[in-house]
């Protein structure tokens, strides 16, 4: 699924009361609806509810919210106090409006809120599985009046300008909206330890998803790593009293070296003194060196313990200390 994200933003920005704003997963795009039904170019007033994922209302958008975060984090002085007072009781956002004008706020308030709708807008793509792109409707050129001839060309519909802009990789967690984009790097992975075990594996991506279920039925955490809402890492966490266990972490292979790895090892962190358990611990094979490397990096050397299972009759060894092991 994909979507461009001026146009989930614009109808972020277009919500009222009466009126509902869809994804419509067949012709992906954002489709309305009101009291007489769903509607849009080419769409039925009937749908079944299957094909649509609704986006956020009003009230999830809080536009009073963001006034309020505006006044408190991006002014200062006596227009603070200006604004916080203009936004008590009734006909608040017009009060709002006026005191912006008075202290010549109306551009800046206009850019907050833009990136507060684009911030909402891809938290909803990534929560839903929805890849996103940016292309900005360009502003149309003034068009030659002449007074006796008028308008030299009729106005012509804006075209689209894909905008180039640098988005941060960002941490998700999987639920089961959006599981099956990260059900590509989970099969990737399964393909990459059978590699390390000299065991020949296809990519199978509907086993992954059938992993992946299992272990959200089984109550442990997945995040993955969002570029514009294609997830290009994923982990695996099992929560005790003994710590957080990371039983699997997997970058795609164009994103290694690129931060994905460290912010879901920063996430478990994150979690492990949230939930106030020791620490953080991984399980690996004893061949994934690039895993161990990665580890050791970033402070992770100690050895707690080691499986040992019967010869598999495997020729990889390792050592630790003066035994010498096979390698699973």
């Amino acid at each position: 699924m994909q979507v461009n994200l001026y146009d989930v933003i614009d109808a972020l920005e277009n919500n009222i009361e009466g009126n509902e704003w869809y994804y419509y997963i067949p012709a992906q795009k954002i489709i309305g609806r009101n009291s007489d039904g769903f509607y849009g170019e080419g769409i039925a007033k009937e749908l079944p509810m299957k094909d649509v994922i609704a986006l956020p209302d009003h009230r999830a958008v809080n536009d009073y919210g963001n006034m309020e975060r505006f006044i408190e984090y991006e002014v200062k002085g006596e227009a603070q106090e200006w604004l916080r007072n203009s936004i008590r009781g009734r006909g608040a956002f017009r009060r709002f409006r006026g005191t912006l004008e008075r202290f010549l706020l109306t551009e800046d308030w206009y850019d907050y809120l833009f990136e507060c709708h684009r911030n909402t807008a891809i938290d909803w793509c990534e929560q839903n599985g929805i890849v996103y792109t940016e292309e900005e409707p360009e502003e149309p050129e003034d068009d030659y009046y002449d007074e006796d001839e008028g308008y030299e060309e009729e106005p012509q519909p804006a075209p689209r300008q894909t905008i180039v802009r640098t988005e941060p990789l960002r941490v998700v967690q999987v639920t089961e909206q959006n599981l099956l984009n990260v059900v590509f790097p989970a099969a990737k992975f399964a393909v990459f330890l059978g590699r390390l075990t000299g065991r020949k594996i296809k990519e199978d991506t509907d086993l992954a998803e059938e992993h992946l279920r299992e272990a959200l039925d089984d109550g442990k955490a997945v995040y993955a790593v969002s570029d514009r809402g294609r997830f290009v890492a994923y982990c695996v966490l099992s929560l005790s009293r003994s710590g957080i266990t990371v039983e699997e972490l997997y970058t795609v292979e164009n994103f290694r070296r690129r931060t994905a790895a460290t912010l879901l090892l920063k996430k478990a962190e994150e979690l492990a003194e949230e939930e106030e358990v020791p620490g953080v611990r991984f399980l690996i094979l004893p061949q994934n060196t690039e895993m161990t490397a990665f580890l050791a990096a970033n402070g992770y050397r100690t050895l707690k313990h080691i499986e040992i299972v019967k010869d598999t009759g495997t020729d990889q060894k390792i050592t630790v200390g003066d035994s010498e092991y096979y390698s699973f």
